[in-house]
């Protein structure tokens, strides 16, 4: 026999579902930390210290330029009720400088009123390098610290620190969950060392579409070149391509790198004119396709060691 309930009561029925799952939901938040990460990088190393007890809301997905970004409602509301939040700082946020200016986070952070305690940049610490063959650009700061492991390994002690100011009560948590992701870090950087160090002199050298490696580079001795030093307006200009052009034919590399997301035909100008082939791509800006940020890390040093050494082989695990 066919029951027809009421129109009120099946209303009644699913109101009563939804309050249920909105209530299941809640109990499984309980008691957890709720943060913000400005984008990939910054949120997978607070989700890797933060374990079980941080959830991480990523404002700026992969593929997407973090230099500048206009935040939803949604990163609004998020950022207005976050325990803490995350961002790298610097002018990474903001390509112009850190100031609630020129960067997005600060914009973001001034607009919903949020309580400085409650806010960490993941740079602190970490010895900035500064851009400036380009006379327009002398004294900015390369942002990217994070291409190179051993700012990895500070960026992992400032989300271990915060989350502890935050939540002291699951201190030794935070403490055992940094130490595994540093463990990790220094494996990589040992490995960085060893097989950038393993290729021939002549070899070592590192050309890419923006300077988004000169952390990376200084630290592990190879030679720098690039086309333009920092996403903006101005990529690929006829000026870049010559003084692109004139440093690869002056160092002659074993092969050039595109980057994730980066348009290629600027690299490809240079490769034509060169006769340098472009062996791989490079993650910078974020994570990428990478699932993590020590698959990141791993995913450009075994790229690298490919596209220099002699046998097209990394031993990184």
């Amino acid at each position: 026999m066919n029951v027809h309930l009421p129109m009120r009561y099946l209303r009644l029925s699913l109101m009563g579902l939804t309050l249920i799952a909105s209530a299941g939901h809640a109990a499984a938040n309980e008691g957890k930390v709720q943060a913000v990460g400005s984008f990939t990088i910054v949120s997978d190393i607070v989700e890797q210290v933060g374990g079980d007890r941080v959830d991480v809301y990523n404002i700026i997905k992969s593929g997407n330029d973090p230099h500048e970004w206009d935040p939803s409602p949604r990163d609004t509301k998020k950022t207005a009720d976050a325990d803490a939040v995350f961002y790298f700082g610097w002018n990474l946020e903001g390509i112009e400088g850190d100031s609630a200016r020129y960067n997005w986070v600060r914009k973001l952070l001034r607009s919903v009123d949020k309580d400085p305690d409650a806010v960490f940049t993941l740079s602190d610490g970490i010895e900035q390098k500064k851009i400036g063959i380009v006379e327009k650009n002398k004294g900015k700061v390369n942002p990217h610290a994070f291409t190179s492991p051993r700012a990895g390994l500070i960026m992992t002690r400032n989300a271990r620190d915060a989350l502890i100011q935050v939540d002291p009560e699951h201190a030794e948590d935070y403490k055992a969950n940094a130490a595994a992701l540093s463990d990790e870090l220094k494996s990589l950087e040992q490995a960085y060392q060893r097989e950038l160090q393993a290729l021939p002199e002549e070899n070592r050298v590192l050309f890419t579409g923006e300077r988004a490696f000169q952390y990376l580079a200084e630290d592990y001795g190879l030679e720098e070149g690039f086309i333009w030093e920092i996403d903006g307006s101005d990529e690929g200009t006829p000026a870049q391509i010559k003084r692109a052009i004139r440093f690869v034919k002056e160092h002659n590399p074993p092969s050039l790198f595109y980057e994730y997301n980066d348009d290629e035909r600027p690299m490809n100008t240079v490769a034509d004119a060169t006769g340098v082939e472009v062996s791989g791509t490079l993650i910078s800006d974020d994570i990428g396709e990478a699932d993590s940020y020590v698959d990141y890390l791993k995913h450009n040093l075994e790229t690298i060691v490919d596209g220099l050494s002699s046998s097209g082989s990394s031993s990184v695990e």
